[in-house]
């Protein structure tokens, strides 16, 4: 592991999977082809919070049965890269952990990786009309549609959100995302207790007085024919 971690010269730097087998068919290790598919799944395991996936230059979030199948096929499409965790990242890793429970999202993001697809997975979670609406604000738009395009967990965690909000710090960063994110958790609710108090207004009852505006309805609708 120590020489296949030596690849990786640093933060931005991708090595393809063919680079690595080179490495563990080379002496001093000797590694037949066929097992390195299952060495690198090992490799993969003991390594899952900093080692991300890409195919064709796309993060994969987690390898699939079909991932497996296109990697056996042909591993020159497969690179990784490796993610190196500070303590003011590690900060913000908490943080969005803390502020998914808050808003009710629950999960834990202890590494990038985890704390990207929690986010990813928050934002696809949304009621369409969340997914689509310009009614937010222009951080929480901003950052919604970055969660919607994301391909890589290290830059829209750590450079594309960073720069929307403002900040890289650890508690700056946490504090700026907080509101964008409760306000696109809580966007589709809000939405429609206004559409219900604008409709109650303009039928001039009270929210409190559900049974009374039901019982003018049952009225109307004896005095009324069917209009469809």
């Amino acid at each position: 592991w120590r020489a296949t971690r030596e690849l990786f010269a640093g933060p931005e730097t991708r090595v393809g999977a063919r680079d690595i087998f080179s490495l563990w068919s080379a002496p001093p290790f000797g590694l037949r082809k066929g097992m390195h598919p299952v060495v690198l799944t090992a490799f993969l395991l003991a390594h899952k919070g900093n080692v991300a996936v890409y195919r064709d230059g796309v993060f994969v979030p987690s390898m699939s049965d079909a991932d497996i199948n296109e990697f056996l096929q042909d591993e020159t499409r497969f690179s990784l890269r490796w993610i190196t965790i500070d303590a003011d990242k590690s900060k913000i890793l908490s943080g969005i952990s803390q502020i998914l429970r808050d808003i009710g999202r629950g999960g834990s993001a202890e590494d990038p990786l985890e704390a990207a697809r929690a986010l990813v997975s928050m934002v696809f979670g949304l009621p369409s009309w969340s997914q689509r609406t310009q009614r937010l604000s222009k951080d929480a738009k901003e950052v919604r549609d970055t969660l919607m395009r994301a391909n890589d967990p290290h830059k829209v965690l750590f450079v594309d959100l960073a720069s929307i909000l403002g900040t890289g710090s650890g508690d700056g960063y946490v504090e700026a995302l907080r509101a964008p994110l409760t306000e696109l958790a809580t966007a589709y609710e809000a939405m429609l207790s206004q559409i219900e108090a604008s409709m109650v207004e303009a039928l001039d009852a009270s929210e409190s007085d559900l049974a009374g505006l039901r019982s003018r309805a049952e009225a109307v609708a004896q005095a009324t024919g069917d209009l469809r």
